[in-house]
């Protein structure tokens, strides 16, 4: 989707947010990998699959879709979020075979590999890198021990 498909969207009032008790299982799925917060947006028009974009992008000279979210829809955006875009009917399906769920979310990483490596990093986070995320407190150390503290052995 490109961003004066975006813009026409949110102008015509196509674009709703979602909280996060009725976020769809992709939403949901996406929000537990990333490091970051994930914003749920339904589209009631204009797309048949979904799309993530990063916040930081600018739609328009100056305004980042962050900026144009909070302004036009009165959303709070955090900075770094990811914003997914789904269509009504998919974020309002009753069912979601797993095939499916894995094809757009596999899409949806992929679209993010194409992005500067430094923005990728940033959303993806490394595993460990936030306690309590991924791994237990403290686990990080049992991972990779400090090999300054070897012991001598005689």
């Amino acid at each position: 989707m490109k961003e004066c498909e975006l813009l026409d969207l949110i102008w015509g009032g196509a674009v709703a947010s979602r909280d996060a008790n009725s976020m769809s299982p992709l939403a949901r799925v996406l929000d537990a990998l990333l490091v970051v917060p994930t914003i749920a947006l339904v589209s009631s028009g204009g797309h048949s699959h979904p799309v993530a974009m990063v916040e930081g992008n600018e739609l328009l000279p100056g305004a980042t879709l962050g900026d144009v979210l909070s302004e036009e829809l009165g959303i709070h955006v955090p900075h770094g979020a990811i914003v997914l875009i789904e269509p009504v009917t998919m974020a309002d399906a009753t069912e979601v075979s797993g095939a499916d769920l894995g094809r757009d979310l596999g899409k949806i990483l992929m679209s993010m590999a194409s992005m500067p490596i430094e923005s990728v990093t940033r959303h993806l986070g490394a595993v460990g890198d936030v306690p309590g995320r991924y791994l237990p407190q403290g686990a990080r150390q049992s991972v990779a021990p400090d090999r300054r503290q070897r012991v001598a052995r005689g």
